[in-house]
């Protein structure tokens, strides 16, 4: 597939989500697309790492 966004998704750099201190996981992001990789969770984020979940949710919503 190709993607006009693809040499800024390849060089984009994971940055850190971070609650209370804690690193819960990466976020990475191009454009409007973005790509969330959280810390201690299966499919289940939610039940899995709440915090991590909420942070993402926080993000997704305010950005």
């Amino acid at each position: 597939m190709r993607w006009a966004r693809y040499l800024e998704w390849k060089t984009a750099q994971r940055v850190p989500v971070v609650v209370d201190g804690v690193i819960e996981g990466y976020q990475k992001s191009s454009g409007n697309f973005a790509f969330y990789w959280i810390n201690r969770a299966g499919h289940m984020v939610p039940a899995d790492n709440p915090a991590g979940m909420s942070a993402l949710l926080a993000d997704l919503t305010q950005n």
